[in-house]
């Protein structure tokens, strides 16, 4: 008799559990909606932010190898 019980308990609860999940929400998921002009913006801006980045990274390298290419070239001579 418990275990029927039990049982009972379970089946309602699963059944609960599947109510909740076929139920649909009204709230937009961020798949289903549009990104607002805001988010767009920020998506624009940390792409430009990256590019910059990225540009200034090339440019730290090349001045560090020019630099170190004049050493190079004047070690000598100093001494």
């Amino acid at each position: 008799m418990a275990s029927q019980s039990f049982n009972l308990i379970g089946q309602e609860e699963e059944e609960e559990l599947v109510a909740l999940g076929t139920r649909q929400s009204r709230v937009s998921t961020p798949q289903s909606r549009p990104n607002s002009r805001m988010e767009e913006m920020l998506f624009q801006l940390v792409k430009v932010l990256e590019e910059a980045i990225k540009s200034q990274d090339a440019t730290a390298k090349s001045l560090a190898q020019f630099y170190t290419s004049t050493d190079d070239k004047l070690s000598p001579i100093a001494y």
